[in-house]
């Protein structure tokens, strides 16, 4: 600790011996010679004991001469106007008992940890205060040769309450500790670290800790000491008893292992970023005022201002890690996160927190090698990516349409994924806007999704049936239809109108120009028929086929394409 006179030296050897901070002024530099302890103005300038002016945080615990005039920050460090020097002839001596949350606020707002700060800010002890004034005095009356002036000034507007019995259990202890102690082995080790101990019946003791001993509250805290005295090697080891019931099964739980691997089979990696965010991350994402996600829970004592709020989306940790990955020249990136995000709910204290997954992918696809050109990602890599997803989850009954709710997205290359009619997540390109913002130099894809909506169509079992023993009939269908019309129209009505036999819709062409009038498009289908009881015929699987086209070219309004 910093030496610089037996003035301070004699208050920091109390600091060390009782555990209670002193601070010494010199008296002839106070205005009216006396301190008033009062809140801090706005915007209160201050120059502490190490030559640096600080702005002291509103409502900050300062101590203060006649004049008003901030003398020391409470209970953190002292002042360059009022230090103690060689000219010192006479000082003033405080000691003082400051309530653990208003030092720790004001430090970590002022980013100042103190010896003294950390003292009062775990708690000392209310009863030494005149002690450790008291020994300091004496102390310093007999290394500096000086004179102590009878009495002191003792101001206590709101006195601690005194420490109240704590009821402890030989039972309980034995129990929770897995020992064999006696009521006396336990009373015993009490006394010795200073508790009041009083029998109660057989097995049952009273301990009242000592007033410095400000960390005990309850009979576990006795438990713990009573462990650290006799010694923890006189605790046995044992094997916990574990119940043969199988583990409760958690659909959540599997769904989110599930998505996991899925995600790294396509050669995704996961991440894993802090769930505080800054406000600033939220409003680079373009979102209006009034959308939810803008409405952050904030927090209290944050450790940055860069970590000051709960996220309400996943996206902010992965575009800045992208960032740092394209600032060290890691170009190609496919990066996964599954966790919570924290939506505020209309009055309610606490924010309902949303199971989330979301993705990145930029850069390329694959790279340049002797028998294959180098090609980028694309918008459809990321689409496919989530349909194998959904796929891999055994949910059927989803669809893409175009989003309005993103605006971190591209307008034109932004997708909502719709599960049983309603929102689930959104996918898309990031905003150029966005690549600017974050000073990328590529495309980037993303897509988040809320696991909530996905859970109750996700189903762990998985059904199997034997391989078909006949062979699968294919037939074509290939449509001419209105440009407007979105390929997955066309596939909500195949699906639709199917019968039991068709195991397989897939497209396979699409072409614009040429023969095909201006403002259409031809659309081509591939359909597999399959029976597992008996070999299909050409007759029966054409007239099928040719009822199905009907129902598309009267409901959609298309043409076979001859």
């Amino acid at each position: 600790m910093r030496s610089i006179n037996n003035i301070v030296d004699a208050t920091n050897y109390m600091l060390l011996e009782m555990g209670q901070p002193l601070h010494a002024f010199d008296l002839d530099l106070l205005n009216q010679k006396r301190i008033i302890v009062q809140r801090a103005d706005t915007g209160t300038a201050f120059t502490t004991l190490d030559g640096k002016e600080r702005i002291v945080p509103e409502d900050a615990l300062m101590i203060c001469d006649g004049s008003r005039r901030p003398i020391a920050l409470a209970g953190i460090m002292g002042g360059l106007n009022t230090e103690v020097s060689a000219a010192t002839t006479t000082i003033l001596l405080e000691s003082a008992y400051f309530t653990p949350a208003g030092i720790l606020a004001t430090s970590r707002k002022m980013g100042m940890r103190t010896e003294a700060s950390q003292r009062f800010e775990k708690g000392v002890d209310p009863e030494g205060v005149m002690r450790g004034l008291t020994r300091a005095a004496r102390l310093i009356a007999d290394c500096a040769g000086g004179t102590i002036n009878p009495g002191c000034i003792d101001k206590n507007p709101a006195p601690p309450a005194a420490p109240q019995a704590i009821t402890l259990s030989t039972a309980r202890t034995n129990s929770i500790l897995g020992t064999a102690f006696t009521r006396d082995d336990i009373t015993q080790s009490l006394k010795d670290l200073a508790f009041s101990v009083a029998d109660i019946d057989h097995d049952r003791v009273a301990a009242t800790p000592p007033s410095f001993r400000v960390d005990i509250s309850a009979g576990i805290d006795l438990i713990e000491e009573v462990a650290r005295l006799r010694g923890y090697d006189s605790i046995a080891e044992t094997l916990p008893h574990v119940s043969p019931l199988p583990p409760i099964k958690d659909t959540g739980r599997a769904m989110e292992k599930k998505i996991k691997d899925c995600l790294t089979q396509q050669g995704y990696h996961e991440i894993i970023t802090y769930s505080f965010i800054s406000p600033a991350d939220l409003g680079n994402l373009n979102l209006s005022s009034v959308d939810h996600r803008m409405n952050a829970l904030t927090i209290l004592n944050p450790l940055t201002d860069d970590q000051s709020c709960l996220r309400t989306t996943l996206i902010p940790g992965l575009l800045t890690t992208v960032q740092k990955n394209i600032n060290q020249k890691n170009m190609n990136l496919k990066l996964f996160e599954a966790g919570p995000v924290f939506l505020r709910e209309e009055n309610k204290k606490l924010p309902r927190e949303v199971k989330t997954v979301a993705g990145v992918l930029t850069g390329l696809y694959q790279e340049e090698m002797w028998n294959r050109e180098a090609r980028e990602v694309d918008f459809y890599d990321m689409k496919g990516c989530l349909e194998q997803l959904l796929r891999e989850l055994h949910i059927v009954d989803f669809s893409f349409e175009h989003s309005q709710k993103s605006p971190f997205l591209h307008e034109l290359k932004a997708l909502d994924l719709i599960v049983d009619n309603h929102p689930a997540g959104s996918c898309g390109e990031l905003h150029p806007a966005l690549i600017d913002q974050f000073h990328l130099s590529q495309r980037v894809y993303l897509f988040e999704i809320s696991l909530s909506h996905l859970l109750p169509h996700f189903r762990v079992q998985r059904t199997f049936r034997s391989l078909p023993k006949y062979p699968p009939v294919y037939r074509d269908m290939a449509l001419v239809i209105d440009e407007s019309i979105p390929a997955q129209r066309i596939g909500e009505v195949l699906e639709k109108h199917k019968n039991k036999f068709i195991e397989e819709i897939r497209i396979f062409d699409y072409y614009k120009g040429g023969s095909i009038p201006a403002g259409k498009k031809s659309l081509g289908y591939r359909l597999r028929y399959q029976a597992y009881d008996h070999t299909l015929t050409d007759k029966e699987v054409n007239a099928w086929h040719e009822e199905l086209a009907g129902i598309i070219c009267r409901e959609l309004g298309a043409e076979i394409r001859k």
